[in-house]
């Protein structure tokens, strides 16, 4: 072989090497979201040596390579009521950095922010425009939540009596708040899908994440769990089949409730939560009220309720007696409604709960299918959650938002003519 001639054979054999993963990397940027969605629920364990999360490095290339084909594809940009409002919401916690007590956790939770609503936008818009792959991102989600509901059950002795999380001294709230999709979606095919098989690996997922979550010990998802199965999951099972239901979710948790020490330890969390208002949270929720009702209408500034969390604001407080162990100076307002009038005042809250509720009632309009059902019920749980724990500042959270309006975003699209055969089924 002629030395030009190897050259050429190297120089393409290097191309081939260099152009076929950047073309697999542009064509299939749908895989980074997948393993995004699968690896939301794993994040506190999946760091990385530079103090970030393999989490946001997959968010991150997700976003490069939906950018890079979108600006090759040109795709058209699909607004929908809940992003107009979302973004409007983004501009008043901007402006808060004008008045805000703390410019650097402002800084910071803007940043944060900025970041969520940014890959909001980016998951809606692809599903908007990739309606087919919507289970695909469910059943990934899903995957990781059980998975982490495993590994909450097997890491973590549960004989001890202590709360279960991903490893010890890990966040249990949290932890069960990533649990929460794959209890619903296991809970959905097992009451709505007709194949065998399909109920068959359902029903150890959802015996698995039910049995961590309520070894977790966060009552926020048990309520947030029980108002979502009440008011949007049950109404939906036929008459005929409701019965079957009840029976074989009270079976679950009466065969969970034989675990060592589970029975004890469920009716432990109940009665502390009479006897501490849940770790101090209603006296934190008095002091926040009083934060709030002197920093009106505009608030403290975004991330600085900490910050406004001092021994003067305490004391000023109508507290009638002060626990140092529950109640101390940086607490967190573990309520995402109070620390939005705390921190962007009442025309931030405002936008926020529109979006909320903006978000929620197009997906109501929206065809009941299992993919929908799971979103919504995802939902109501983290809303209802929202009133006893931060979940504003967690993947989990914004991810189901971009799920729901990128539904929205489905059926606008429907509406136009511009997108065919996009009906979602699981």
């Amino acid at each position: 072989m002629r030395y030009g001639s190897r050259i050429n054979l190297l120089t393409k054999s290097l191309g081939d090497v260099v152009v076929f993963p950047m073309a697999l990397f542009f064509a299939f940027d749908g895989i980074f979201l997948f393993l995004y969605a699968f690896t939301v629920p794993l994040e506190p364990i999946l760091l990385t040596s530079t103090g970030s999360t393999v989490t946001t490095l997959l968010g991150a290339a997700f976003a490069i390579s939906n950018g890079v084909t979108s600006a090759l594809n040109r795709p058209k940009f699909i607004n929908t009521k809940p992003k107009k409002v979302l973004l409007l919401y983004l501009l008043i916690a901007i402006f808060s950095l004008i008045w805000s007590i703390d410019f650097a956790a402002t800084v910071s939770s803007l940043t944060n922010l900025f970041l969520q609503i940014l890959i909001l936008i980016l998951i809606a818009n692809y599903i908007g425009c990739n309606a087919k792959r919507l289970n695909a991102l469910l059943i990934s989600v899903a995957s990781g939540a059980s998975l982490a509901a495993l590994l909450g059950l097997i890491n973590v002795g549960i004989s001890s009596g202590n709360r279960i999380s991903y490893f010890e001294g890990g966040d249990p709230a949290h932890f069960a708040s990533s649990i929460v999709p794959a209890v619903m979606t296991a809970l959905v095919i097992i009451m709505f899908n007709d194949s065998i098989g399909h109920k068959l690996y359902a029903i150890p997922i959802f015996i698995i994440s039910t049995a961590s979550i309520l070894l977790s010990g966060t009552r926020s998802a048990w309520i947030g769990i029980l108002i979502a199965l009440i008011m949007f999951v049950l109404p939906l099972v036929k008459s005929k089949k409701l019965a079957y239901i009840i029976i074989f979710v009270f079976s679950v948790i009466t065969l969970i409730s034989y675990i060592p020490v589970t029975a004890n330890f469920v009716s432990t969390r109940i009665d502390t939560a009479n006897d501490t208002g849940g770790a101090g949270r209603t006296s934190i929720w008095v002091v926040g009220r009083q934060i709030a009702l002197e920093h009106l209408p505009l608030g403290v500034g975004l991330g600085a309720f900490p910050t406004a969390f001092d021994n003067q604001a305490i004391f000023k407080s109508s507290l009638k007696s002060i626990n140092s162990e529950e109640i101390y100076p940086g607490r967190a307002p573990h309520n995402i409604y109070l620390s939005n009038l705390s921190e962007v005042g009442i025309p931030g809250t405002a936008l926020f709960i529109l979006f909320l509720y903006s978000t929620m009632s197009s997906l109501w309009t929206y065809p009941r299918k299992k993919s929908s059902i799971i979103i919504y019920s995802v939902l109501i749980v983290y809303i209802s959650q929202g009133f006893f724990l931060d979940v504003t500042n967690r993947k989990y959270f914004w991810l189901f938002l971009a799920l729901a309006i990128g539904c929205e975003a489905v059926k606008r699209r429907e509406r136009e003519g511009s997108l065919a055969n996009s009906k979602l089924s699981l």
